[in-house]
């Protein structure tokens, strides 16, 4: 479980430097948020999973709406929203997920 929480705070740790690159306006944000894609919507798939399970009290109805906002601002390529919800939603949703993981280790 250590090793996940790892891979979770460099995906965090990456996922800033996404953000930044976001609000500084740099060519390759877009790409660069692209490339994180895929260890998101991981994440995003055992929080559901968990939910599914009880496992713990996971708000399902408010990451829905995160991946919406997340899918809509990606698509029309707005740099501003999309570090909005990068910062402000996604990335909490990555550290609630780590604390998860983290209880999770300690029972």
């Amino acid at each position: 479980m250590t090793e996940k929480i790892n891979t979770t705070k460099n995906l965090l740790e990456r996922l800033e430097q996404a953000i930044l690159q976001l609000r500084q306006n740099q060519d390759n944000a877009i790409t660069e948020v692209g490339e994180l894609l895929p260890e998101l919507a991981g994440i995003f798939r055992d929080l559901f999973e968990m939910a599914d399970k009880h496992i713990t009290e996971i708000p399902v109805d408010i990451l829905i709406q995160q991946l919406e906002n997340f899918e809509e601002f990606y698509q029309q390529q707005d740099v501003v929203q999309l570090a909005d919800t990068l910062e402000y939603e996604m990335r909490e949703s990555v550290c609630f997920y780590i604390e998860i993981l983290k209880s999770m280790e300690q029972k």
